[in-house]
């Protein structure tokens, strides 16, 4: 469970700002300090000063996934950015802000997984989070032992396009006929 005044402090280099936030702490405590560099100067500060450290060098969702376990595991409850030079995704800061960015559903069968029914509200569209869902999903499947992954969308709609990042493949075209007036 986290709580609130336990604070995670996000670093990229020196972490002076964050030696600040350490020495001046009232009110909460200073319960980790994460880097996405390994070698960023501030880490050792943290130690000296007895505070956890947590270090990844990774891609940022990647980063992100070990990030989120660290914080966890330590019951952060707030994250401090001091000096941190990498931008966090929205669905990072949505998970840290209550808000779902991103909502989808597979369905798994005979070794076959259908990725269905994505859907993003328009204040996190075009920021990767349908994407991120598709990535999660494959993965999922790939866990559970699929050998074949079905998706479906509208040609060259964001959907569509997103997919095709993902490096699904199109298997066939399916057309769709309307009048007009009716569409």
């Amino acid at each position: 469970m986290s709580e609130p005044k336990r604070v995670a402090i996000l670093i990229s280099g020196r972490g002076s700002n964050m030696k600040a936030l350490i020495e001046k702490a009232q009110g909460y405590e200073v319960a980790l300090v994460a880097s996405n560099k390994v070698h960023a100067p501030g880490l050792d500060t943290a130690r000296t000063l007895g505070v956890p450290t947590f270090a990844f060098e990774a891609k940022r969702e990647e980063f992100e996934e070990a990030l989120e376990r660290a914080l966890s595991d330590h019951r952060i409850g707030t994250i401090a950015l001091a000096g941190y030079m990498r931008i966090l995704t929205p669905a990072f800061i949505a998970r840290w802000r209550g808000e779902p960015t991103a909502v989808a559903a597979m369905e798994v069968r005979d070794g076959i997984a259908s990725l269905q029914h994505g859907g993003t509200p328009p204040a996190f569209r075009c920021h990767g989070c349908h994407l991120a869902l598709i990535h999660h999903r494959l993965h999922a499947a790939q866990q559970l032992g699929c050998t074949f992954v079905i998706g479906g969308a509208a040609f060259n709609s964001p959907s569509f396009r997103n997919q095709l990042r993902a490096r699904l493949q199109i298997a066939y075209i399916e057309s769709t006929w309307c009048r007009r007036r009716a569409c």
